[in-house]
């Protein structure tokens, strides 16, 4: 079953519409290139419109496009780290290692489940022991490989990632109290024991 994380439950249009104009959100629908570079444009002007109808002074246009250019910068990190967490050939790479392991597993321990059964004359039964073994150290590496995976993308909403719904949305909650905004947010709650 698909897990519940609140980007699958909710409409982008409607998320947009509570901090874009109509205006703003049918250009932004329009624009073909990358959406969050778009809206941080929509902010760059208007603060100019600001500066331009003297409504800030100049020291605070230049805090303000300073910021905006940092925000900036750290959204193209932040986007770096999500599109390419790493090279995918790593990835197949390791798997085929780790798979060529687990096949040979059981050859290299049949010989010590034999020697282990030797003293006592029960190496018949004991050689059975490598079966069993072989699952164990198996499971274990295909777990690390498979922990592995879940780690090299810690933004998709799955159990074991970042709860970047919720440390976002508490930033909103935040951000609109200190402007002084009426809003009916709360903050994401777990579901399933599972913070999203």
């Amino acid at each position: 079953a698909e897990l519940p994380t609140p980007e699958r439950r909710s409409n982008l249009d409607d998320e947009l519409s509570a901090c874009l104009s109509e205006a703003e959100l049918k250009k932004l629908i329009a624009h073909r290139g990358d959406k969050g570079s778009f809206i941080l444009g929509l902010q760059y002007q208007t603060i100019r419109q600001l500066l331009s109808d003297e409504r800030i002074l100049d020291s605070i246009y230049a805090n303000l496009t300073e910021d905006l250019d940092e925000l900036f910068r750290l959204q193209e990190r932040s986007k770096r780290i999500k599109e390419y967490p790493y090279a995918r050939n790593y990835y197949s790479i390791a798997l085929i290692l780790v798979k060529l392991f687990i096949g040979m597993l059981p050859l290299s321990l049949y010989s010590s489940a034999v020697d282990l059964g030797k003293p006592i004359g029960a190496e018949h039964w004991t050689v059975w022991l490598n079966v069993v073994f072989s699952v164990i150290l198996g499971w274990i590496f295909m777990t690390l490989e498979k922990v592995g995976e879940n780690s090299s993308n810690p933004f998709e909403g799955g159990p074991n990632d970042v709860p970047i719904s919720a440390i976002s949305r508490r930033i909103e909650i935040e951000m609109r109290a200190m402007l002084g905004e009426e809003f009916d947010l709360k903050p994401i709650e777990p579901k399933y024991n599972i913070l999203f």
